[in-house]
């Protein structure tokens, strides 16, 4: 009897432990991102896919992108129901780590190009 709930305070324990954890290591992803963009350069990202989104999973698109001859590749959530696959839209991506970027405008239009200046 005893042994069944000490698994049950090491299980709830562990549990707990694991779900901090994972707290903590988004924040600093999170943390890590937002001071990569603090110096950006804007390019054009194209959609390759769109999700409209569930309960565990919102909505979002993925961009794909090149810099000096790389691919690059991010999720953005957001409401993309408005756009298609293959449709451009105007990102920021960061000079120190070129990986990470985000959508600054979703309405680019392809004839404007000033807009990028």
């Amino acid at each position: 009897m005893k042994l069944k709930k000490w698994f049950k305070i090491w299980g709830f324990t562990l549990t707990i432990g694991v779900f901090f954890v994972i707290i903590i290591i988004n924040s600093f992803q999170e943390q890590y991102k937002n001071n990569c963009l603090k110096k950006t350069k804007l390019t054009i990202g194209t959609i390759n896919e769109i999700t409209f989104g569930s309960v565990r999973h919102p909505k979002s698109a993925e961009i794909i992108y090149n810099i000096k001859d790389k691919k690059y590749n991010f999720w953005e959530r957001g409401d993309f129901t408005k756009l298609k696959v293959g449709d451009t839209v105007i990102i920021e991506y960061s000079l120190k780590d070129e990986s990470v970027a985000r959508v600054r405008d979703k309405n680019y239009n392809k004839n404007n190009i000033k807009t990028l200046h």
